[in-house]
């Protein structure tokens, strides 16, 4: 079962093209890379110092992604073209 930091969440995500917002949680939200904002978003509490495997899961559908799509956005073996292509494969 997977886990992470929520730095790491938050790092990962940054590096991808999302954009931080805070307010009573950090909300990320995704820029192509073209710099266009889309609907595509999730947040991170600011109380939690690590998401299991259920809030993991809720972030990746979020992000229109699976599981393990969503673990190699944030560990950074899916760049950001690659998070777009998969986004348009998805009709998104």
């Amino acid at each position: 079962m997977p886990s992470r930091k929520t730095g790491e969440i938050i790092k990962g995500l940054l590096k991808k093209g999302f954009i931080r917002k805070d307010s009573d949680h950090v909300y990320l939200h995704y820029y192509t890379l073209k710099k266009e904002k889309t609907r595509i978003f999730t947040k991170v509490s600011h109380g939690s110092k690590e998401y299991g495997n259920k809030m993991l899961c809720l972030m990746a559908r979020q992000l229109k992604l699976s599981l393990p799509e969503f673990i190699d956005l944030i560990d950074c073996p899916m760049g950001q073209k690659e998070y777009e292509k998969k986004l348009k494969e998805k009709g998104r």
